[in-house]
């Protein structure tokens, strides 16, 4: 354990954690909402531009588009300069680009500021999870990424309500609610202001006294409400590596498997994540319902994701991280196939809720147990690496299900869902052995 992290971990629980966790929670809202909004708007926009299914596929995944690149970018530029900078630009790059979309007079606009607003949240997003990560106790990282994931339930919620409340009242209803859930952003670019660089990332770039300033600083903020333990002795990081780290030391060396697990699983869930929640009103429009019918079943099915991240939550910590991902990826699997036999509206609600809640909590685990599998110089290149796989799914999920519906129908979307995510668990339960490199 090197000295930065020895004088992080022995820290209790404080206000400034949680002034973290709110500011890195509220994050997780505003790309939740992004991903989420997509699914109420497009109904509108497809009926105002009438639209073909393939289009509105396109649509549906643009914003993943430029996420492969924003993920893949995010995470270098985040080993390579910092956390906080890349948090800041790329939030702001997302609010221009969201003002964007709201004001798009054609599809295609829409599509181009789709793909930029993707790039933006995409890049903020991938830093959130190794930025806070690295201010943690070892004794409350579980509960705490797992309590911050439920920010993303929250955003779902939010772009749930303003697509009920804004989207059905008129056909320029879904501008409204893009301008609506955007404005807060510029809020939360104010507050990032006054984040400190990650100390452990200081460290690693040989910035010692860097880091140590930053480290009393938060000490000092610590003791006005808590005893600070002492300093327990320390050794040289066993992650440490001589010179920079390369991109390719993920690929080349022991953190091979590790990298192409991270990779699988990523996938899948970027798969089945977007193909669920990108599609949900559409395919319950394509079942019968009303626009307004299909929001209010959606309001409940994205009601379910809190309970999910925060039973995972308390499920990092009492059984590990990895067993969390296997237990809620088999439920969620189990749920898919659930849902391709449902035969009533109540029971696509019921299989949809189980479904919701058990694929939110298998990202609790994930973003508790992926950044600990790799060294401070390398987590936001591989967290980036990762979340290009799923930004490459998220494309493809949404624009697959446009082109094959007519012939697979509703029962055949969550037969492949299902499929893929019995597929992304496979690689995760044979790392049995993997070890903390935090």
């Amino acid at each position: 354990m090197s000295a930065c992290a020895a004088r992080l971990d022995r820290l209790p629980l404080s206000r400034f954690h949680l002034s973290l966790l709110l500011i890195g929670g509220l994050g997780f809202l505003f790309e939740a909402m992004d991903v989420a909004i997509i699914a109420f708007v497009l109904p509108a926009i497809r009926e105002q531009w009438d639209l073909s299914n393939q289009a509105v596929g396109l649509l549906a995944g643009s914003a993943s588009m430029g996420g492969i690149a924003g993920a893949f970018l995010g995470g270098w530029l985040g080993d390579r300069f910092g956390r906080k900078q890349v948090m800041l630009y790329a939030l702001a790059v997302y609010t221009l680009a969201t003002l964007g979309c709201a004001m798009s007079t054609s599809w295609t606009q829409f599509l181009f500021w789709r793909i930029i607003a993707g790039f933006g949240t995409s890049a903020e997003a991938i830093i959130i999870v190794p930025y806070l990560i690295e201010f943690v106790p070892p004794a409350v990282r579980g509960r705490f990424i797992g309590t911050l994931s439920a920010f993303l339930s929250l955003g779902f919620l939010c772009a749930a309500v303003l697509g009920y409340l804004l989207v059905p009242g008129s056909p320029e209803g879904w501008r409204r609610a893009l301008f609506v859930g955007v404005l807060p952003i510029l809020l939360l670019l104010w507050w990032r202001r006054t984040l400190p660089e990650s100390p452990r990332w200081l460290e690693s770039q040989g910035r010692d006294a860097e880091a140590l300033a930053v480290i009393e600083r938060i000490e000092a903020r610590v003791a006005r409400s808590k005893a600070l333990p002492p300093v327990p002795p320390h050794a040289a990081a066993p992650d440490a590596a001589p010179g920079r780290a390369r991109v390719g030391d993920l690929f080349r060396t022991a953190l091979r498997p590790r990298m192409l697990s991270a990779i699988i699983l990523f996938f899948a869930i970027g798969f089945s994540h977007y193909a669920f929640f990108s599609w949900m009103p559409s395919l319950l429009v394509g079942r019968g319902m009303s626009i307004s019918s299909s929001f209010a079943y959606s309001l409940a099915i994205y009601g379910a994701q809190l309970p999910g991240y925060l039973t995972a939550a308390w499920v990092n910590d009492a059984f590990g991280a990895r067993r969390t991902i296997i237990w809620y990826i088999t439920a969620s699997a189990l749920a898919s196939f659930a849902l391709a036999l449902a035969g009533s509206n109540q029971a696509i609600l019921i299989g949809s809720i189980a479904l919701s809640f058990s694929m939110n909590g298998v990202l609790a685990g994930v973003y508790a147990f992926v950044p600990t599998l790799f060294p401070t110089g390398l987590r936001a290149t591989a967290q980036g690496i990762a979340g290009v796989a799923t930004r490459c799914a998220a494309t493809i999920s949404p624009i697959l299900i446009g082109l094959s519906y007519a012939d697979i129908g509703f029962a055949g979307v969550f037969i492949g869902i299902g499929m893929v995510l019995m597929l992304g668990v496979v690689p995760i339960a044979m790392l049995r052995k993997a070890g903390s490199l935090l």
